[in-house]
């Protein structure tokens, strides 16, 4: 696989942050969570609603 990427939907306590960490751990990937996209919308000027 030279790139791929996996997204976990998921809601509020139902342990996605922990199982992505895993999961990127297994695969020895990057995490992205929501630090990042704030990050993102920071530097570019956009605001979270």
């Amino acid at each position: 696989m030279k790139n791929c990427m996996i997204t976990i939907s998921r809601e509020f306590g139902s342990g996605g942050h922990t199982i992505g960490k895993e999961a990127a751990d297994k695969f020895n990937t990057p995490c992205d969570d929501n630090e990042l996209i704030q990050k993102i919308a920071q530097t570019s000027g956009f605001v979270e609603n």
